[in-house]
């Protein structure tokens, strides 16, 4: 069985792993005194370091829990005034769009090519003297 990297460790120690890496590390550990004995001495550095710089004492710190403050103002209804010239404004908009006109024009392209001159087998088809036209399904010339 492959043994714990040290960064793995490192979560462990600092509690950042996940559901899926707890469950990795205490069945490698139940199997794996090497590693179980690396934890417990990075345990300590950690610990050491932590009263070094005098951390130790905030991970004992509760944080209360979260109590929502009784409503202080009243809900706010809209006037009347307020009420009318949103629904005034929804009316126009509606009408609006009903009244305007609808643009469902479909335009087919068609791209043609003609030689300006024979073709030549022995040049890529990029070297080629060609015009291109471009017109519409009404046969209306768009670009030449």
């Amino acid at each position: 069985m492959k043994c714990i990297s040290e960064a793995l460790i490192q979560k462990y120690i600092d509690k950042e792993t996940t559901a899926l890496e707890q469950e990795y590390i205490n069945k490698h550990l139940a199997g794996c005194p090497q590693c179980a004995e690396r934890i417990e001495e990075m345990r300590k550095k950690a610990n050491q370091f932590k009263q070094w710089v005098g951390l130790i004492d905030e991970e004992n710190i509760e944080i209360p829990s979260f109590v929502r403050p009784a409503s202080q103002h009243r809900f706010l209804h809209p006037s009347t005034r307020q009420l009318i010239y949103g629904l005034s404004a929804a009316c126009i908009l509606v009408l609006f769009l009903l009244i305007s006109p609808k643009k469902e024009e479909k335009v087919e392209l068609v791209y043609s090519y003609d030689l300006e001159s024979e073709f030549n087998a022995n040049l890529p088809i990029s070297e080629q003297d060609m015009e291109f036209k471009i017109t519409d399904s009404e046969g209306k010339l768009i670009q030449y």
